[in-house]
């Protein structure tokens, strides 16, 4: 995971703008995220809702089980199990 602040003044990634928009990210709102293949290739991004609409930080059922669905398409040896790991910690998170 690469984090590339972007809409700030004193922390902006050079290229961080550029790279939004070329993932689909320019109307998403933040946080946003894209899935990369090795090669630099978008495999998906966070918008990822009904709609369009972006997932953001996943706190409800419906974002937690579309962020669940990407994991699944974009890290295909990521395990059910650890997947469900990561979901429950943000389930956890969301809850305090």
């Amino acid at each position: 995971m690469v984090k590339l602040p972007v809409h700030d003044s004193k922390q902006t990634t050079p290229g961080a703008e550029q790279l939004l928009d070329q993932t689909g990210g320019t109307q998403a709102g933040l946080p946003f995220y894209a899935f990369l293949d090795k090669t630099g290739m978008k495999i998906a991004n966070s918008c990822a809702m009904s709609g369009g609409q972006n997932i953001g930080y996943p706190g409800n059922p419906e974002e937690l089980k579309a962020f669940d669905n990407l994991l699944e398409r974009t890290a295909p040896r990521m395990t059910s199990a650890q997947r469900t790991l990561i979901i429950d910690q943000l389930r956890r998170s969301t809850a305090r």
